[in-house]
């Protein structure tokens, strides 16, 4: 089991990030995703393979002024 935004997900040998995103139902493309408090850039989100007993943080990515 992962657990993905309070969230617990079944996992699987060979989770990416972009899985575990879709499970979740994200298409918003400006999120900053973290497993287990390491930085995943969006470019690594279809190789990063999420371990096993993950901590998975998605935050959305908003500028204001």
């Amino acid at each position: 089991m992962i657990t993905a935004k309070g969230k617990e997900l079944v996992w699987r040998e060979g989770m990416t990030v972009k899985e575990v995103l879709d499970a979740l139902g994200y298409t918003f493309p400006l999120v900053m995703v973290r497993v287990n408090g390491e930085l995943v850039k969006k470019s690594q989100w279809t190789e990063f393979s999420v371990p096993d007993g993950a901590s998975i943080d998605v935050q959305p990515v908003v500028a204001g002024g």
